[in-house]
């Protein structure tokens, strides 16, 4: 059966109704979220704490509560990255520069400053471009500072919401809302306090040194330390281990399982760089003495074409690795000697530090 059209009208004029409620409380949250300051106000840590920036008239801040002729509420914008520092107690990185540093409406040189930041305050770090960090920070600034008073609740603010006037009819809505604001940037997975070079740059073994190698643009580099406006960095990445040796001067490559075991106390501590046979992933037992009871080990044959056996205690890092090779294959290892001569039958005992199957 069809509904008489009355019925078709007054379904359309309730669903419209609807949508201008749902419109109205729309707006209202929106007013609730985001007030602007009118006058230079202070940011501080809490109602009568320390400072943490000036804000400047014209800045918009999200709004979170009142308390004693204060509001709380959390400063959002853009900061170069050459005034960052680390990480702050649990806040991802910090303002480093002398004189602070200005926080920006957005991340170009040119943008609206929205406050002063005071030097040594921490900042939450939401994301990453170029030479901008997009930062947030909450404090508290008196509620004078806005153009008019917050709600009077102690909690969490809540703008009134007004019932919407009656809707005449079906095809009469709402005045639209303006353009909603734009999604938030989505955070960088990167470390936190970390930097990036804007170009190529050399890296260096200390401000007045020799060129290391060049650090792309994009890298990211962890801050550890500055000096005379250099920035000491460390650089993770990824190397074949195959390509490597251990930055150690006790490194030797010449030495033999027999020059272990003749001289078991002048080896101890000795680094070799050896090719080895691989014969079997096994755990020790109470007979190897100087093996932690069930501690993984390789049995292996060498050095080269030595006919020695060798015990290589494995770590726990690489036991999964060592349990891949299978027996009577050749690795290259990168192992400290803890015995020349182990009890009771003299095979020596070296600790693994690097494992790689030929």
């Amino acid at each position: 059966m069809t509904e008489p059209k009355s019925m078709c009208a007054h379904r359309a004029f309730q669903a419209t109704r609807r949508a201008a409620v749902a419109l109205a409380l729309a707006a209202s949250a929106l007013v609730a979220q985001s007030r602007t300051v009118r006058r230079e106000a202070t940011l501080l840590v809490q109602p009568g704490g320390a400072s943490l920036a000036t804000v400047h008239p014209g800045a918009a801040v999200s709004v979170q509560q009142r308390r004693n002729g204060f509001t709380r509420v959390v400063l959002d914008g853009f900061i170069d990255t050459s005034t960052l520092g680390g990480r702050k107690e649990k806040y991802q990185v910090s303002v480093k520069a002398p004189s602070g540093a200005m926080l920006r409406l957005a991340g170009k040189g040119d943008a609206r400053v929205v406050a002063q930041l005071r030097t040594g305050i921490g900042l939450a770090a939401m994301s990453r471009a170029g030479p901008w960090v997009h930062v947030r920070r909450g404090g508290w600034i008196e509620s004078s500072a806005f153009a008019a008073p917050p709600p009077s609740a102690s909690a969490p603010v809540h703008a009134p919401v007004h019932a919407p006037a009656p809707v005449q009819a079906a095809t009469t809505v709402a005045a639209p809302l303006a353009t909603p604001p734009p999604a938030p940037v989505a955070a960088v997975a990167v470390p936190e306090g970390a930097l990036t070079p804007m170009k190529p740059l050399d890296l260096r073994a200390h401000p007045d040194g020799p060129a290391l190698g060049t650090v792309r643009a994009g890298t990211i580099m962890l801050p550890l330390a500055r000096e005379r406006g250099w920035i000491r960095v460390r650089v993770e990445g990824w190397v074949r281990e195959g390509d490597i040796l251990p930055a150690d001067t006790a490194l030797s490559r010449s030495i033999t399982a027999a020059d272990l075991r003749a001289d078991p106390q002048g080896s101890k501590g000795r680094v070799v760089r050896w090719e080895v046979e691989v014969i079997a992933f096994q755990t020790a037992d109470p007979l190897r003495k100087e093996l932690a009871q069930d501690e993984p080990y390789l049995l292996a044959r060498g050095p080269g074409k030595e006919n020695a056996l060798l015990y290589l205690a494995i770590p726990p890092s690489l036991v999964a690795v060592a349990r891949q090779i299978p027996p009577l294959a050749t690795a290259l290892i990168t192992a400290r000697v803890r015995t020349g001569r182990s009890d009771p039958v003299g095979v020596p005992i070296l600790d693994l530090q690097t494992i790689t199957r030929r």
